[in-house]
């Protein structure tokens, strides 16, 4: 992943917050000259400076048959916006785009069957609790669907971050960027303001 110095995050504490902010990602795992890609929604645990994955895919999903003990990467998008060069004080400019991503790389286990089961309680518990609450796991259908899905987790071996949040603009740009994102007033265009006042807060202070 590209990512120039200027927009590098390498706080540890940054990333894990932003990974549980948002936790699904998109799985990529190569196949010859394929490359298969699955959407879906991972537990995600910091284990000291790296992170161990945990999520699930469809048995009929070819995905985990060519993944197993191979390398996967894991890409968890965040908030981005749309940044218009008529914003910026200097008017020699083009249109770019604003946006945080990480980048987990690691090799794909398949879990066992109680690993699985127990990865569906946490899951639940951590996207819907009032569905956990029900304990609905010992019932039937819930144990052929556990059937139906195979488990997996990666530990991360390599970690990388870029928040791209106008670290590079003049700090009159940045006030200016951020002032017509509000000026949008869309929950986007809000996020995006607040992580580039965030990400620019030191130069902003000195102003």
């Amino acid at each position: 992943m590209y990512i120039p110095g200027e927009f590098k995050q390498e706080d540890i504490e940054a990333i894990g917050s932003f990974l549980q902010k948002n936790s699904f990602g998109i799985l990529l795992t190569p196949d010859g000259d394929d490359i298969y890609n699955s959407q879906i929604p991972f537990i995600i645990k910091r284990e000291s400076t790296t992170f161990t994955l945990y999520g699930h895919l469809a048995r009929n999903n070819e995905q985990w048959k060519v993944s197993e003990n191979k390398k996967a990467t894991v890409l968890f998008p965040g908030t981005h916006h749309y940044i218009s060069p008529i914003w910026y004080t200097v008017e020699s400019s083009v249109p770019t785009w604003d946006y945080e991503i990480v980048k987990l790389k690691g090799t794909f286990e398949i879990l066992n069957r109680k690993e699985t089961a127990e990865l569906l309680i946490e899951l639940s518990e951590e996207f819907d609790p009032a569905w956990a609450a029900l304990k609905k796991e010992n019932e039937k259908y819930y144990q052929k669907m556990v059937e139906e899905i195979v488990g997996f987790r990666i530990k991360a071996d390599q970690v990388q971050a870029k928040w791209k949040m106008s670290q590079n603009r003049p700090i009159s740009d940045v006030k200016k960027v951020i002032d017509n994102l509000k000026k949008i007033n869309s929950p986007q265009a809000n996020e995006t303001a607040r992580e580039i006042e965030e990400s620019n807060a030191s130069r902003l202070k000195k102003e």
